[in-house]
């Protein structure tokens, strides 16, 4: 599988010159269930901007049965045919939960 490129730039004035995954695609035995997606590791506080055109959608994924797993506040990015979700967000800056607009490359969509 290739994944897409994001411009190092485009995350904000924290991004490294190399991301770090704290989690890739696979397997996990612990949860028994496979990861669907690449998982990045930013400080707190990092601006995270649109790498792309899109609609993108302010979304909150509660915990399932106080568990303590969850998404918490994210934003879901459309673009083309592919979906990228931006979780545990300490702040939304387009918006209130259900809000859904169009951005385009560097629109600041949220705080890390």
């Amino acid at each position: 599988m290739s994944y897409p490129t994001f411009p190092i730039n485009t995350f904000g004035a924290y991004a490294q010159s190399t991301l770090v995954l704290s989690s890739d695609i696979g397997y996990r035995s612990s949860f028994n269930r496979t990861h669907y997606g690449v998982d990045i590791i930013f400080p707190v506080g990092t601006i995270i901007r649109s790498p792309y055109y899109g609609i993108a959608k302010v979304k909150k994924q509660r915990d399932k049965k106080g568990k303590g797993y969850g998404w918490g506040l994210y934003i879901e990015l459309l673009y083309s045919n592919l979906t990228i979700r931006f979780a545990h967000l300490s702040k939304a800056e387009i918006g209130q939960e259900g809000t859904s607009i169009q951005v385009s490359p560097g629109t600041v969509l949220g705080l890390t």
